[in-house]
């Protein structure tokens, strides 16, 4: 089955290499003779294939490959635990700390930030403000202080880039500041990292109360998004759900969930909403303001 993928023996580097990321799980049992092999969860073939299908892709880093566990967590696939998840995320995560990150075409980091300027702009958005919107959210995604680029001059260049002619609208204005809100929860999310990697019950607990949460999310979005998309103005950010593009963002997805909940228990979102399908996030021991 893993035919064109490598001989045996880069195949067994390239796995344990893996494991030790998180991007493969632990054996799940050892086949019942003397000396038997360890034995996967089926669902973790599945994920080794998937892996090696998508590591030749033109511009896939390591890094990227990590969304395919964490996804796959995040939907209650049975056969990827939650500690997978963990190292999986948190290797994920290590770039946004990298003394020195990847550079030029095949950044993780700079497609990311495109891929988003793309999303936002209007066909007829000109280079030089793509450019501006692009180099504040390379300032933003620097895990910099929250006031480094204020609101007003993030809602001026993202409507520059939406509606670069005629006048915005407030459904323009929300879309703008419901993306800079995104960043502030993943920036709330990215000073926390240590607490999030630790494997005590409260952080688990943390991690299960986020997986609900986001599967609130998806209900949510599944359930307004034929109203939104028909919006004359903003519906082009409200496309259908499709799995792959999902999958291919949920590291960045549950790193916003986990500023919603950090932000949260630490007093800088207010209180929880009532109607928010979802518990309040568990108290997590240790949460400090000036984690870094």
């Amino acid at each position: 089955m893993e035919a064109g993928y490598g001989d045996k023996r880069e195949l067994a580097r390239t796995f344990g290499s893996w494991q030790r990321l998180g991007l493969m799980g632990k054996m799940a049992v050892r086949a019942e003779r003397r000396g038997g092999e360890g034995l996967w969860h089926p669902t973790q073939q599945d994920l080794w294939l998937g892996l090696l299908r998508n590591r030749p892709v033109a511009g896939v880093r390591t890094h990227t490959l990590t969304n395919l566990p964490v996804g796959g967590w995040l939907l209650g696939m049975e056969g990827i635990e939650t500690e997978q998840a963990q190292k999986a995320f948190s290797y994920w995560a290590s770039y946004l700390s990298a003394p020195s990150r990847p550079t030029g075409e095949r950044s993780l980091r700079r497609r990311a930030i495109e891929e988003r300027v793309d999303q936002m702009a209007d066909p007829s958005a000109s280079e030089k403000s793509k450019r501006e919107l692009r180099h504040l959210l390379e300032i933003i995604n620097d895990l910099a202080p929250d006031d480094s680029v204020s609101p007003d001059t993030f809602l001026r260049a993202a409507l520059a880039v939406m509606v670069p002619q005629g006048a915005p609208t407030n459904a323009h204005r929300f879309i703008a500041n419901m993306s800079r809100g995104n960043i502030k929860l993943q920036l709330i999310g990215g000073r926390h990292l240590e607490l999030l990697e630790a494997s005590t019950p409260e952080v688990l607990q943390f991690w299960e109360w986020s997986r609900a949460m986001d599967a609130e999310g998806r209900r949510l979005y599944l359930q307004g998004q034929p109203d939104m998309a028909a919006h004359p103005e903003i519906g082009r950010f409200y496309g259908p759900f499709e799995l792959e593009p999902w999958i291919n963002q949920s590291c960045s997805m549950l790193m916003t969930v986990f500023g919603i909940g950090l932000g949260h228990l630490l007093g800088e979102l207010g209180a929880w909403p009532k109607d928010a399908g979802v518990e309040p996030p568990p108290k997590l021991p240790g949460l400090r303001k000036e984690a870094r």
